[in-house]
């Protein structure tokens, strides 16, 4: 009898971790959809940074913006920094998913 409760229990435990995985499962599904939309936005962020729009609207903006007037994406280092972090993550997650296959 304490064989099948045993084993009942293995059972029971692996319902358990099942059950968590399909919902695992489902997070991993819809964070590949998102990392999709989130480096749409990356690319074309590095494309305006690149560009000279960026540049020279910068160069204008600098003399004509008015007092209460805000333009975090004038300043260079917000851009560089938040694509190049975002890349450097993107390494960090290839790296983790290589060490698992």
């Amino acid at each position: 009898m304490k064989k099948v409760e045993k084993i009942k229990q293995a059972f029971r435990d692996m319902d358990t971790r099942l059950y968590q995985a399909e919902k695992d499962l489902e997070e991993v599904i819809q964070f590949r959809k998102r990392l999709k939309e989130i480096s749409k936005n990356m690319k074309v962020l590095q494309d305006f940074y690149h560009s000279d729009v960026w540049m020279k609207g910068r160069d204008i903006l600098y003399g004509n913006i008015q007092e209460n007037e805000h333009f975090y994406s004038v300043r260079e280092d917000p851009i560089w920094n938040t694509t190049q972090d975002f890349y450097i993550q993107k390494i960090k997650l290839l790296q983790q998913l290589a060490k698992e296959l």
